[in-house]
C-alpha cells in the first residue's frame, strides 16, 4: 500500500519530468491499493499544475475498485 503523500512526490517529479518531455506516462497500480493523501499528491498537484487534461496523457492500468474510485475523487475535487 501506498499510502504517505512524501512517498508519492518522487514519482510525481518523474511523470512531470516525463511529460515535459513529451513522453507517454503509463502508472501501473497492479496490486498496489493507495490512500487519498497519496493520489492527491499523485495526480491531484498535477491537475493543479497543468488542469483535468493531464489526466488525458497519462494511461493508468491495473486499478483496483478501490484505487479506481480513488483516483476519480480526487481528479474530481481538484479539477
Amino acid at each position: 500500500m501506498f499510502g504517505m503523500r512524501s512517498s508519492a512526490v518522487p514519482l510525481r517529479k518523474a511523470i512531470e519530468l516525463a511529460l515535459s518531455k513529451g513522453e507517454e506516462v503509463s502508472v501501473n497500480f497492479t496490486g498496489v491499493e493507495v490512500t487519498p493523501c497519496f493520489a492527491d499528491e499523485l495526480l491531484g498537484t498535477l491537475i493543479l499544475r497543468e488542469g483535468p487534461e493531464i489526466m488525458q496523457r497519462l494511461i493508468l492500468k491495473g486499478c483496483s475498485e478501490q484505487t479506481r474510485g480513488i483516483v476519480k475523487f480526487v481528479a474530481a475535487d481538484r479539477a
